[in-house]
């Protein structure tokens, strides 16, 4: 199999299995406990995996902290964003304003220039995301506050994938780098979460542990899957695929949430997801 095929249904199944814990975070009966469960299994998953991937070289740890920062301000985002709006529009938000960030950063810093064809990115992804945002307005009044929390997810999102990107290369081994970088983003929360709220915690994991272990799985796999993928093909078009996501997630709000979607979302789904792609591929 070629590299590029073999990193397509990488980055597609990675996009499934990250829409789906998504989606259990959702779902979850108080999402920052649902958040935490998440994590300590993702522990435990990376735990196994220490004695057949090796130690990192030193200067590997600078990428992974500084990913773990954007990436547990990232998951607190994702929780109170899920507080406050449907999942079928804030995985959208998430997951579409990282591309335009990149995109304004490359342009006001680096001097970039915009072709034709990542202008008209710009403008589905653009019209995609307004349409979504309008889509909620009659929902509750309070539903347009989830904005905020999916915008600054949406920036940890462009940063931490920016420096994994890298770091990944840099390692030359993907699935030690996913491993260690999995293993330090899932300690922050846990541990805050237990020294705050430790018998809700608890008993939380106890009751809840099958979706926890399956979302936890997912988020693993999910990562390990894109980062491999960017290790054989451009990191631009790995992230821009892996987009698609935004799609099935669109599929997971209306058949198991029964999120009336109608037309209007569906296809400011959609165009989130191909401008998303114009504009990284």
């Amino acid at each position: 199999m070629h590299a590029n095929d073999l990193a397509i249904l990488l980055v597609l199944a990675a996009a499934i299995l990250h829409a789906s814990w998504n989606a259990i975070i959702k779902k979850g009966h108080d999402r920052l406990l649902s958040m935490a469960q998440v994590d300590v299994f993702g522990l435990c998953i990376c735990l196994p995996l220490f004695p057949f991937v090796g130690w990192p070289s030193p200067h590997i740890w600078l990428y992974i902290a500084g990913s773990t920062v954007f990436a547990t301000y990232y998951k607190l985002c994702l929780v109170r964003a899920y507080k406050l709006a449907d999942f079928s529009q804030v995985y959208p938000v998430l997951r579409g304003t990282p591309p335009l960030l990149v995109v304004a950063f490359s342009v006001l810093f680096l001097d970039d220039a915009l072709n034709a064809y990542i202008i008209g990115g710009i403008t589905l992804l653009s019209i995609g995301i307004f349409s979504i945002i309008l889509s909620g307005k009659s929902a509750s009044p309070s539903s347009s506050k989830y904005l905020l929390h999916a915008l600054l997810g949406g920036i940890c999102i462009a940063s931490y994938s920016i420096i994994d990107g890298l770091g990944a290369r840099e390692a030359k081994n993907a699935l030690q780098y996913a491993t260690y970088l999995h293993f330090i983003t899932c300690l922050p929360l846990p541990i805050s979460t237990f020294k705050t709220q430790r018998h809700k915690l608890t008993s939380y994991i106890q009751s809840y542990w099958p979706e926890g272990l399956f979302a936890g799985g997912c988020c693993a796999l999910a990562y390990t899957l894109v980062l491999w993928a960017m290790t054989i093909a451009p990191i631009a078009q790995a992230a821009a695929l892996r987009e698609s996501s935004i799609i099935f997630a669109g599929i997971i709000g209306s058949f198991f949430f029964k999120e009336h979607l109608g037309h209007y979302r569906i296809l400011a789904c959609i165009l989130v997801a191909m401008g998303a792609m114009m504009i990284k591929g």
